[in-house]
């Protein structure tokens, strides 16, 4: 990427809000609460303009500006490199709320806490334009109305059982506006303290090797897909130690 000496600074309106609940009276363990609203415009957003995206103004639309950046080798005359920069794209608003649920209670010889996490994206527009419950083959490119992350532990002295599923709904994406299928992703580990000192954990990710939903134009590449959404690797394994001294 060339730099840009004609960039502005980003200029953002902030604001969010939340409550958090507690209850003491509640009938059977623990429950905790809360729910947080954000609400962020910016102007001026610097952000990327990549390469394919470029090649694809100056192909289909014969744009001047994108064609300069775009170098041929003299000989071949085939695409040698793109001189992508950053520049600023006018403006990002957003709002959207977070909501966490964490009930905690003695189950039998041990310990059984359940926690949800739900995130409401009611609206993402950029220049203008609705984003949210779309998806494009970006990193930061899936842009769910809603997401849900429920997780289960159990614990029993030194043993600690863990369970997490990752919902993501369906999509439109890609330039015809097909809709991309939904993803659930469930991961399940296992704790053992040996001693007070030293840790052993054993993991398993993408439990059931769920593949990424693609979206049909692979408009910026990266697989199809959007990495930061979707797990790109199958199903996968760890074992890891820690000691802390």
């Amino acid at each position: 990427a060339f730099g840009n000496p004609d960039l502005s600074p980003e200029t953002a309106e902030t604001s969010s809000y939340g409550i958090v609940f507690t209850p003491d009276w509640f009938p059977v363990g623990d429950l905790r609460a809360s729910i947080d609203y954000y609400d962020i415009a910016i102007t001026d957003v610097i952000a990327a303009v990549g390469a394919q995206f470029l090649i694809n103004q100056c192909y289909h639309f014969d744009i001047a500006a994108a064609c300069a950046v775009v170098v041929r080798d003299p000989v071949t005359g085939q695409v040698d490199f793109v001189n992508t920069s950053v520049s600023n794209q006018a403006s990002l608003e957003t709002q959207g709320y977070d909501i966490q649920v964490e009930w905690s209670l003695p189950l039998g010889p041990g310990q059984l806490t359940v926690n949800e996490l739900y995130s409401i994206l009611d609206s993402f527009q950029f220049n203008g334009i609705e984003l949210a419950g779309t998806t494009t083959a970006a990193i930061g490119g899936a842009l769910p109305e809603y997401k849900s992350v429920l997780s289960v532990s159990y614990n029993v002295g030194d043993w600690t059982a863990f369970g997490r599923w990752t919902y993501t709904p369906s999509l439109i994406g890609g330039t015809v506006g097909e809709e991309t299928p939904e993803a659930s992703y469930f991961d399940a580990s296992v704790r053992w303290n040996l001693t007070d000192s030293f840790t052993l954990t054993a993991n398993v990710d993408n439990l059931f090797d769920e593949a990424p939903p693609q979206t049909i134009d692979g408009f910026f590449s990266q697989a199809n897909t959007d990495p930061q959404v979707y797990r790109v690797l199958g199903r996968s394994f760890a074992v890891s130690g820690r000691y802390r001294f």
